[in-house]
């Protein structure tokens, strides 16, 4: 299914920098994969976000890419991991302002993902 995502690059536009598969984005650029795995983290899917607070608040954890670029972009969406999305096809449509966060923000983000991890955990 096709969606409006956010994806984070590095000042120059690239993505897995100084990896073998480092990717060079710009505007109107298209990337696909092959979605050939259950899990996201290999190089058959693009990761994205659904919402660009998302992506600020998840860059640390998954690319920590230092001053990120935010794109909007146009995906073909086939995982959905709630912090993270697997595309098969994704292109970039114009850049946008990072949001700002706040200390707030971040305190309330951790908290509800401690939370999240601590039900999960209790269940067993």
């Amino acid at each position: 299914m096709k969606k409006t995502v956010y994806k984070l690059t590095t000042q120059d536009n690239k993505t897995r920098v100084g990896e073998m598969n480092e990717t060079q984005w710009g505007l109107g650029c298209t990337f696909t994969a092959d979605g050939q795995s259950d899990s996201l983290c290999n190089s058959h899917w693009i990761h994205a976000y659904a919402d660009p607070l998302l992506a600020v608040f998840m860059n640390p954890a998954h690319a920590n890419i230092r001053n990120p670029v935010l794109w909007e972009c146009d995906a073909k969406v086939g995982l959905d991991h709630a912090d993270k999305l697997g595309c098969t096809s994704l292109t970039t449509l114009k850049i946008c302002a990072l949001p700002e966060v706040t200390t707030e923000q971040q305190v309330r983000f951790a908290v509800l993902a401690a939370l999240s991890v601590y039900r999960l955990w209790k269940k067993y």
